[in-house]
């Protein structure tokens, strides 16, 4: 992914957790994902659950991206 198509990864990713589309998620994750919080793979479903959660308890959620770092194959 080059710059362009990593932020707008980026922005798809934040709308889907600020909106509840957590369908959005099947489109934009991968079955399991190495999450280096945790250190171990992630499944598609524990982020649709995060996703659910935040959108819950913060609704109406809004989020917006200040800073974006991009390493090689990590984004922050």
């Amino acid at each position: 992914m080059d710059k362009i198509e990593i932020e707008r990864f980026v922005t798809r990713w934040l709308n889907a957790v600020t909106s509840g589309n957590s369908s959005e998620f099947e489109h934009l994750v991968a079955e399991a994902v190495f999450d280096e919080n945790s250190d171990q793979a992630t499944r598609v479903a524990a982020f649709l659950k995060r996703a659910q959660t935040m959108n819950r308890a913060f609704s109406p959620l809004a989020g917006q991206v200040d800073e974006l770092l991009i390493d090689d194959d990590r984004i922050a």
